[in-house]
């Protein structure tokens, strides 16, 4: 999410300029975002987005930035848009969990009750961004070499250390408040797993 304290991560957007020295990576990272719209975790988190009364087109909600080292990706709530980094997403592997993890705070955002200017509702979607996404992927699309080896007692600090992580550098906020509001969140929202079903998350569960 891009609020005023996270603009030096996303120093493009909004500002009506691009660096021309990231034009071939803004088509190279558009290309391989073409290329994972048909997996099935962005079809059903799109599907979801557009359920819940949001619209969202690919060519309008999707822009493509050169952000701030090491950031990989966020999402402009105002602006109902997701941003991908094209500096740093620039393999489809990349590219894909960059997406899917924007995509579940856009369905988040059209949910009823998340208010994505609250750090409770922020940390509690960054919990199910990185247990969907990256510590529990949903699908093995997602998954990464370490992660299906990952044990059920691991995937908690997993869990919260991206969550604190992300809630630290959007708003600006110290690591001690940061990890009270993912610790505040973290029962009630490590047991969402909206919008994928129960049965599809045990399915491509890769914990050993």
């Amino acid at each position: 999410m891009v609020r005023a304290s996270s603009r030096a991560l996303f120093p493009e957007h909004n500002s009506g300029s691009q660096c021309a020295d990231t034009s071939q990576q803004r088509g190279n990272c558009k290309y391989l975002a073409e290329n994972v719209l048909q997996n099935p975790v962005i079809e059903q988190l799109v599907r979801a987005i557009r359920q819940s009364g949001c619209y969202f087109n690919f060519g309008r909600n999707v822009a493509y930035e050169k952000c701030a080292k090491n950031v990989c990706g966020g999402f402009d709530w105002k602006n109902h848009q997701v941003i991908l980094c094209a500096n740093e997403n620039q393999t489809e592997k990349k590219v894909l969990k960059a997406l899917a993890h924007e995509l579940v705070h856009m369905f988040d955002s059209c949910r009823a009750g998340f208010n994505l200017e609250s750090i409770e509702d922020l940390a509690c979607s960054e919990i199910r961004a990185a247990n969907l996404i990256h510590c529990q992927p949903v699908h093995w699309s997602l998954a990464d070499p370490v992660t299906t080896k990952r044990k059920n007692r691991d995937t908690a600090e997993c869990i919260k250390r991206i969550a604190t992580h992300s809630v630290r550098l959007i708003t600006g906020v110290d690591d001690v408040l940061a990890k009270e509001a993912v610790e505040k969140a973290y029962v009630r929202c490590y047991a969402d797993f909206e919008p994928f079903c129960k049965h599809l998350f045990d399915r491509y569960s890769f914990n050993a």
